[in-house]
């Protein structure tokens, strides 16, 4: 579980950029933190609030925060990327981009408040400003294609497959990465700041078995 120290230390530092955000509350097996994200541009100027739930699941970082939208000012449809939660970016994006740096704020930065600000834009403008990913299964296949400069659905399952498969053969194993250093004290032992793609040896697992049963590939 994770300690209301450690979710206090993350609040406060989100709260000087993000003043609107209340106290973080236990509820049930997590913590959420509600209020309101300001869409802000680099002039200062606010183009609008939105009223949102933060959830930061008990087993942080190992799952990552949810952005709810609670205003119903974003539709609950795919077409908006938006149901249960905010659908921000792939999972496997968010930790190869904040790696190391794995906080609430740095996500509110870097992936909520785009998101709110993408939402903004596309209500004018018909379209998101920096383009989108597809959907569920398609939209990881995709994120991979671009984190790993791949080309097509085959080419990331395999070179999942082949990151996943490094466990099968023993911890004592070289790690893949070609550091020379066997795959318990590399790897394993920093999957959230490895220098390959900071994204865990547990999210490349499942992104692996969601692409292998959606698409029939062995």
């Amino acid at each position: 579980m994770v300690s209301q120290e450690l979710i206090s230390s993350q609040y406060e530092s989100a709260k000087e950029k993000f003043p609107k955000l209340l106290q973080p509350i236990w509820v049930g097996e997590h913590w959420e933190i509600n209020g309101a994200i300001d869409v802000i541009d680099d002039e200062d100027y606010c183009w609008d609030t939105f009223q949102v739930k933060i959830v930061i699941p008990k087993n942080f970082p190992e799952d990552l925060f949810q952005l709810l939208e609670m205003g119903k000012r974003i539709p609950k449809e795919a077409f908006w990327h938006n149901s249960i939660a905010c659908c921000l970016s792939t999972h496997a994006t968010i930790y190869s981009v904040l790696g190391e740096d794995l906080s609430l704020l740095n996500w509110l930065v870097k992936f909520a408040h785009p998101f709110l600000a993408n939402f903004v834009y596309k209500c004018k403008k018909k379209e998101y400003a920096s383009g989108e990913f597809e959907h569920e299964t398609l939209g990881i296949i995709q994120g991979y294609e671009k984190l790993f400069r791949l080309n097509g659905t085959k080419e990331v399952f395999y070179l999942l497959k082949k990151l996943c498969s490094v466990l099968k053969k023993g911890r004592n194993e070289q790690c893949f990465c070609g550091s020379g250093i066997k795959f318990k004290y590399c790897y394993m032992k920093f999957p959230f700041t490895h220098k390959y793609s900071n994204i865990p040896y547990p999210q490349l697992e499942k992104d692996m078995d969601e692409i292998r049963r959606k698409l029939n590939l062995f």
